[in-house]
């Protein structure tokens, strides 16, 4: 099971970012994933571009994100 996610990002923040997609693969994961809100599957894409949002100080916009996690 995995969730894809499409990043995009103006000329100035390419150069942090080699791929333009990134995805999350759970492996060994028995369960049904597909229930997973949104909010909480971009997790784990989110903790890794956080910090060069941080540093460069780039807004991200999401479509949804878990209200415990923000």
């Amino acid at each position: 099971m995995y969730f894809f996610y499409n990043i995009s990002t103006t000329y100035d923040l390419d150069k942090y970012f080699l791929k333009k997609d990134s995805f999350i693969d759970y492996i060994d994961v028995k369960d049904d994933l597909s229930s997973v809100p949104e909010g909480i599957s971009i997790i784990p894409v989110l903790c890794n571009i956080l910090p060069v949002s941080w540093i460069m100080d780039a807004t991200i916009f999401i479509d949804e994100l878990d209200k415990t996690f923000f």
